[in-house]
């Protein structure tokens, strides 16, 4: 419908034109079901700058898709005292510290849950090492296996991957 209106937008395809188009973030709130925030950008626009317009208290859970992943907004959610569960990208580079064994009642999806190292960077430059969680969930609905990555270090497995579940009710 916007095709011709937003033709200075979108990725050039192979025939090197543009085909253009829009973005919308949203930020909603579980337990209302209405979004709070929705956030509209250039299809070109990465999706990890949305998370400059969030607005999240402490002690509160972000779940995100994996354009999100930013490991510098990351580290300022673990210093304030915000939680985050996302996708793990499939060209992440981390360093495997520890695997953490999985209780028998936890999740039979769960496959793993260890603690993974991952370096902060800012324009190339490196900052720092934080440590984070990594969960390899088998969802056996969509036979797929997945990886989150969180600062929930606290609690179990199984109730990562169930968070993460809830967000794709809202899709």
């Amino acid at each position: 419908m916007f095709k011709d209106i937003l033709t200075c937008v979108g990725r050039k395809s192979n025939t090197g034109k543009r085909k253009g188009g829009i973005k919308v973030h949203t930020q909603i709130n579980l337990q209302e079901k209405v979004p709070k925030l929705i956030w509209f950008s250039a299809a070109t626009t990465h999706d990890k700058q949305f998370l400059k317009h969030i607005q999240l208290k402490k002690g509160k859970i972000a779940v995100f898709d994996k354009g999100y992943n930013d490991y510098k907004t990351f580290d300022e959610f673990t210093e304030n005292n915000i939680f985050f569960v996302t996708h793990l990208k499939s060209n992440a580079v981390y360093e495997s510290v520890k695997e953490n064994d999985i209780p028998n009642y936890i999740d039979d999806g769960v496959l793993k849950d260890e603690i993974i190292r991952v370096d902060v960077k800012e324009n190339g430059s490196y900052l720092k090492t934080i440590e984070l969680l990594k969960i390899a969930y088998l969802d056996d609905e969509n036979k797929r296996c997945f990886e989150f990555i969180t600062n929930l270090k606290g609690m179990n497995a199984g109730h990562i991957a169930l968070i993460y579940k809830k967000r794709w009710q809202i899709e």
